[in-house]
């Protein structure tokens, strides 16, 4: 069973996002947590295998969904980020 515990390396967030599934429509959501390698989402259902983009706050970057449980799914970056280790910003 997952816990709501962020794994470390993790900053909780709560930005808006626009996902944009392959070959699907474009849909608004949040990112709840996110790593120079993944990411976790609050949105409509996505499947496991899935690759997005993902457009948040300047971000845009390609991932792939790698779990997915009812309006959550994590995945991780196709690229993994460049995160200033400093202030844990993007």
């Amino acid at each position: 069973m997952r816990t709501n515990k962020a794994r470390a390396g993790r900053i909780r967030t709560t930005f808006p996002a626009q996902i944009h599934p392959d070959g699907g429509p474009t849909v608004s959501g949040y990112i709840l947590n996110i790593s120079k390698f993944g990411f976790r989402l609050r949105l409509a259902a996505l499947a496991i295998g899935d690759r997005v983009s993902v457009d948040c706050e300047g971000l845009s970057s390609k991932g792939q969904i790698v779990w997915a449980h009812g309006t959550e799914a994590g995945g991780r970056f196709l690229e993994s980020l460049r995160m200033e280790p400093s202030i844990g910003r993007l």
